[in-house]
């Protein structure tokens, strides 16, 4: 119950998919485990058989656990490939919008790397007022034409988990995409 009920409650909103059942389905057979081992009624070989029938339900899973795996290295490497190429393919005057929402810890999370490299005009698409707003550093607040924009960054809607696509006109800029991400930048 002390695996569980944090996780049922930190994940609630987004239900138990891919890496958030991982910790509630060995809670719940751990549970059951020292549940069932403490209870009278199941005693000896009975015990044994219901402790081996729940670890063999776990270890179905394992192929599960292996792909999920890999799946997140292979967005954490769309990740990273994206933020190397803007920072290799931009200057400090480059502009950059971070076109994740509704993800805002994703937004956020470009800002800051951006920041951190020294890539100062980072801007965050709200896609329903259709504006660039600053939401960290020095110019928070301030706002840019979406024209203006050098590079766009967004998550590719062909990704089984995001399927957003921002409402921007793209026509002047081309379009690659890496993984699970994509970058389009302006034409010049």
């Amino acid at each position: 119950m002390a695996i569980m009920i944090p996780q049922f409650i930190l994940y609630l909103k987004l239900g138990f998919e891919e890496r958030y059942i991982i910790p509630w389905v060995f809670g719940y057979a751990y549970f059951i485990v020292i549940a069932l081992s403490n209870w009278d009624g199941i005693k000896g070989i009975r015990s044994k058989l219901y402790c081996c029938c729940i670890l063999g339900l776990l270890v179905i899973h394992f192929p599960i656990v292996i792909s999920e795996g890999e799946y997140y290295t292979y967005r954490g490497d769309s990740v990273t490939a994206v933020f190397n190429t803007v920072l290799k393919e931009s200057t400090a005057d480059s502009k950059i919008l971070a076109a994740y929402s509704p993800y805002v810890e994703s937004d956020l999370t470009a800002s800051f790397w951006m920041r951190y490299n020294g890539r100062d005009k980072v801007y965050v698409w709200d896609n329903e007022k259709k504006t660039c707003t600053d939401i960290t550093g020095a110019g928070e607040g301030s706002t840019a034409d979406i024209n203006d924009m050098d590079f766009i960054l967004f998550y590719n809607p062909k990704d089984r988990h995001y399927c957003y696509e921002p409402d921007i006109d793209l026509e002047n800029y081309t379009r690659t995409e890496y993984g699970t991400l994509v970058i389009c930048r302006k034409n010049k």
